[in-house]
């Protein structure tokens, strides 16, 4: 495409009124073009990802790979439908497979589990309800369409968007939260985090938080 500039890691930052606040979508173009993370799949986030990839001559067709840090809507709620436009690869990590491909049903899906495990919990009742509410009403929307995915463990090797990077999984956020760790040396025209080590950077999704 004329004027593309290829092979830079671009932030796209997503609104997310509804589910835990905003969310930064990455995208990798080099050869092939990929994401990590894809949002919420509510309609206004998913036009601030259209546009966002528009703003660099791309859309959803335009995705050859997904890599996901982990299940929660607001990172792989997209998945599914970028998918299902361009016939992406979807990668995630194994124990955080069955969420995304929809063979299980997370938790803000089952009322009668939410409330045990708000009670579990210690919730106040009130609190309890008012939270069963809210993902009643949105749940349907906030995952979107499942994803055929393809499932890696820690250490593995995955290429998306012409960028080669390291599994690094790091439970406890979800069962399968995973970083991926690359080398910004490997990614031409990439601007290196300002006081990173050079040899390595890594995106974390919510291993770290504000």
């Amino acid at each position: 495409m004329p004027g593309r500039r290829r092979g830079r890691v671009k932030r796209i930052q997503l609104g997310n009124t509804v589910f835990e606040g905003e969310n930064d979508v990455y995208l990798l173009d080099g050869e092939t073009t990929g994401l990590v993370d894809t949002g919420v799949a509510l309609p206004e986030v998913r036009e601030e990802l259209a546009d966002g990839l528009a703003d660099h001559g791309l859309s959803f067709a335009d995705i050859d790979a997904v890599a996901l840090t982990h299940w929660h809507p607001d990172h792989a709620g997209l998945a599914g439908e970028i998918q299902s436009e361009s016939g992406a690869d979807v990668y995630v990590h194994e124990a955080d497979a069955s969420l995304v491909d929809g063979s299980e049903t997370p938790l803000f899906g089952d009322r009668e589990l939410q409330r045990e495990t708000f009670e579990r919990w210690g919730m106040p009742a009130a609190d309890r309800e008012r939270l069963v509410e809210f993902f009643g009403a949105v749940s349907a929307d906030l995952s979107g369409r499942p994803a055929d995915v393809t499932t890696f463990e820690d250490g593995d090797a995955i290429s998306v968007g012409g960028v080669d990077l390291e599994a690094l999984h790091l439970p406890g956020h979800t069962a399968g939260l995973s970083g991926f760790a690359f080398d910004p040396r490997t990614v031409p025209d990439h601007d290196p985090v300002a006081g990173a080590d050079a040899t390595e950077e890594a995106f974390t999704g919510d291993a770290l938080l504000p």
